[in-house]
């Protein structure tokens, strides 16, 4: 469990499977199947992996089926609905929700921080002679005025997120006055954020600059009405808890297809 949950915020049985067989390596014989067939073996791993999701730290984080499927209408083996695909349930830890629902908790706070008021229709004129298209004009609307610690920018590959962010900083450093400052798990995408128009740095240079050292210095810190812009934010994994900076705003803006 600890190698599925360490790999994939959300997985499914197939994950844990193949978690489970790494785990195992080549000591079949203490399972009590050293002399089982492969296919034997691939029953057995599926087996403990379907007994170790009724764990109470596994919650299933999948729609669940709104009324009980009658028997005629479900598969052999896994008794799911025939009309669903097989092996489509999807597991997550109590322990990683936690996680989850204090960061939704944490970036939902309100922050007097944010577009002056009675600058949105301008702001939003602006946007409209630039080009862009409705949808990117609401997101960076949205998030210029929402006056919460973070807001997330979802779309897919080509929707036009790198175009959104770039007019989101450019409009951000003129109206509100604060830093922006671009993070991404990867040097090569720190560098395609600033060819996007944002400075930007890797996570690592972050932590370094940001977070204290082995005697408690911080080198840098945020200050009120600065903006972080997290690229592909459901890349970034840390377990300890992250700095308190109460006068920063940091935000998750862009994130790959389908997160």
């Amino acid at each position: 469990m600890e190698r599925v949950t360490g790999r994939y915020a959300v997985w499914d049985i197939g994950n844990l499977t193949l978690a489970i067989k790494a785990e195992v390596g080549d000591r079949w014989v203490g399972l009590g199947l050293g002399e089982a067939t492969p296919a034997q073996r691939a029953a057995a791993l599926e087996d403990l992996a379907r007994d170790a999701v009724r764990r109470a730290d596994v919650v299933q984080v999948s729609m669940v089926e709104p009324v009980e499927v009658p028997g005629g209408l479900r598969r052999d083996g896994d008794g799911g609905y025939v009309l669903r695909g097989a092996h489509r349930e999807r597991y997550s830890s109590v322990t990683h929700v936690g996680r989850e629902e204090a960061v939704v908790a944490r970036v939902s706070a309100p922050l007097e921080v944010g577009l002056a008021a009675g600058r949105a229709a301008a702001v939003r004129e602006e946007l409209v002679g630039q080009g862009m298209s409705g949808d990117q004009v609401d997101a960076v609307v949205a998030i210029l005025t929402s006056r919460v610690a973070g807001d997330v920018l979802v779309g897919p590959a080509g929707a036009g997120k790198s175009r959104t962010v770039g007019a989101l900083a450019e409009i951000w450093s003129r109206e509100i006055g604060g830093r922006v400052l671009g993070l991404a798990t990867s040097q090569v995408a720190a560098e395609n954020l600033r060819g996007d128009g944002i400075p930007a740095i890797n996570t690592t240079m972050f932590e370094h600059r940001f977070t204290p050292d082995e005697t408690g210095h911080v080198r840098q810190r945020l200050s009120a009405g600065d903006l972080l812009i997290v690229d592909e934010a459901g890349n970034v994994v840390d377990d300890r808890p992250a700095p308190d900076h109460p006068a920063g705003r940091a935000r998750p803006a862009r994130s790959g297809p389908g997160r």
